[in-house]
């Protein structure tokens, strides 16, 4: 079943806790869950699937090896490091989608991604990012 198939549908029969949506610039809003597992399986496709998109959208700040090194980051605040084991915005995958999803506000140093980057190339980037920290 397609990511966005399942967050509609358990949008909609309002299983599980649901956070407040808030619409993006792009052309799709989002509405996150709180207990959301990643619902693209990790594996080799995914990781293989999520590493360019990562490469074409997230490097440039968070740098080639996830360690916020990247040269486009911002010089207010430093980019994530994204393979290490401190999240300021949450690490489950559900929290890692929000913030990738939506930004991170009020200053969106971190820019909203969903409009650009499909659902399903966010959550593999996710998986991505889980290959490149067990490294």
């Amino acid at each position: 079943m397609r990511p966005q198939l399942i967050i509609g549908l358990v949008t909609l029969l309002g299983v599980g806790g649901v956070m407040s949506p808030r619409t993006t610039n792009g052309p799709v809003g989002v509405t996150v869950l709180a207990a959301q597992d990643n619902p693209v399986a990790l594996s080799e496709e995914s990781v293989t699937a999520g590493r360019p998109v990562y490469l074409r959208f997230c490097a440039s700040c968070h740098g080639f090896s996830g360690r916020g090194d990247g040269v486009a980051g911002s010089t207010a605040t430093a980019p994530a490091n994204l393979i290490d084991d401190e999240w300021s915005h949450g690490g489950s995958d559900a929290e890692i989608y929000k913030t990738i999803a939506e930004g991170v506000p009020p200053d969106y140093e971190m820019e909203e991604w969903l409009g650009r980057i499909s659902e399903e190339d966010i959550w593999n980037v996710i998986n991505y990012l889980k290959d490149l920290a067990a490294q």
